[in-house]
């Protein structure tokens, strides 16, 4: 079995039946990017077209939380060099930014095939809470689709993350609020990474995949291109930043063409 999609129209609604409220269906033009009714193209033909869902995570995210809260895991100070979680990093234990009030998501998302015959796909976006035991946190039950683009061709990133980082900023701010045995608890979701394979990474981040010229997002080294294969000798060069890449992608957006990737 290739993947875990639904097999039929019955089991496809039934998945949705814990998304009670929170989602919207939207149809893009895959050529213009553009909404339907929007669509700056002469004919917009079926064949061109592709559905956005955009799923409200305030509700799942709840009834994870609420479930395993006795278990979840906090900051923490690690007392050796060893590294065997995510919650070891030093930039998850810091007292300034993670509290016992906070919750740490993390995101992904990657292309599904769906039909031999066709060259539909799905792309669903997904969270999954990091605050959960490793041995509970990638359980189907406990990873939260958020988003689900289907069509011919990949999902317009800016599109598909829009509504998704906006209902982050939501949780991240005003919080959720959970009725626990206890009392009432408000609890501020924050996304701290994103994980992605490489093509998918480059579409996310809007930039050259790793076989095309300044493919690197770490460094500007241009690579080579020897025996058909986009190679990196080793030499001295510029480490990208968050001001540079930002720079850069703001002289890619005024010029209209890629710079350095």
């Amino acid at each position: 079995k290739p993947n875990t999609i639904p097999t039929s129209l019955y089991k496809f609604k039934k998945f949705f039946e814990q998304y009670e409220v929170g989602v919207v269906n939207q149809i893009y033009c895959t050529k213009c990017e553009h909404l339907q009714g929007e669509c700056e193209c002469e004919q917009l033909q079926p064949t061109n077209t592709g559905n956005l869902v955009s799923i409200c995570i305030e509700k799942p995210l709840q009834a994870i939380l609420s479930d395993h809260w006795d278990s979840l895991l906090f900051p923490r100070t690690n007392t050796t060099s060893t590294i065997s979680d995510v919650w070891d990093a030093a930039y998850l234990t810091s007292d300034t930014f993670f509290t016992s009030q906070n919750v740490a998501l993390s995101l992904f998302t990657d292309g599904v095939p769906v039909f031999k015959s066709s060259k539909i796909s799905l792309w669903p976006v997904y969270y999954i809470v990091l605050n959960l035991p490793p041995s509970i946190r990638t359980r189907s039950k406990n990873i939260i689709l958020s988003g689900l683009w289907i069509g011919p061709t990949k999902p317009p990133m800016k599109h598909l993350f829009k509504p998704l980082t906006e209902e982050i900023h939501q949780l991240s701010t005003a919080g959720i609020m959970l009725n626990l045995p206890t009392g009432n608890v408000n609890i501020q979701a924050k996304l701290v990474m994103g994980i992605f394979d490489l093509p998918a990474k480059a579409a996310v981040l809007n930039c050259k995949q790793f076989n095309g010229t300044f493919g690197c997002t770490v460094c500007l080294h241009p690579g080579k291109q020897i025996s058909h294969r986009r190679m990196y000798p080793l030499r001295a060069c510029t480490m990208r930043d968050h001001d540079s890449i930002l720079e850069l992608a703001e002289q890619a957006h005024q010029c209209g063409r890629a710079l350095k990737g």
